[in-house]
């Protein structure tokens, strides 16, 4: 983990339905080695998801008693759809603050873009 440099642009990577924040761990790794804060996070209150303290999954963790997910099942299409309002208004509101330029929030095959700069996004989902 790496501290938040406000000064950086900010990236925010959300997983799909039925993955974790550790599919983005190469991007995460790129993006964070270029200059860039990068946060990978799991799609919080889903009942299909469950988390476990780190040290439980791995004792050498720094993470403690944080939790991480272990395991995540299939979001229904209403899951996939209020997820990704919810990643989208915080997308939003990360926005309203500086801490992010733009989003692209990619869930079980929907696409949402929060960008000022890019009006489509072709090729994706």
């Amino acid at each position: 983990a790496r501290e938040f440099v406000p000064e950086q642009p900010s990236i925010v990577f959300v997983h799909g339905g039925g993955l974790e924040h550790s599919v983005w761990i190469l991007q995460s790794r790129y993006f964070a080695h270029h200059g860039h804060n990068v946060l990978a996070v799991d799609l919080p209150g889903h009942g299909a998801i469950t988390r476990a303290p780190a040290r439980d999954v791995f004792p050498d963790s720094d993470l403690g008693d944080r939790l991480v997910t272990v395991e995540v099942g299939p979001l229904t299409d209403g899951e996939a759809a209020k997820a990704l309002e919810s990643g989208t208004g915080l997308a939003r509101e990360m926005r309203s603050r500086g801490l992010i330029e733009d989003a692209t929030l990619l869930l079980q095959g929907q696409v949402a873009l929060l960008s000022e700069r890019l009006e489509t996004l072709e090729g994706v989902a």
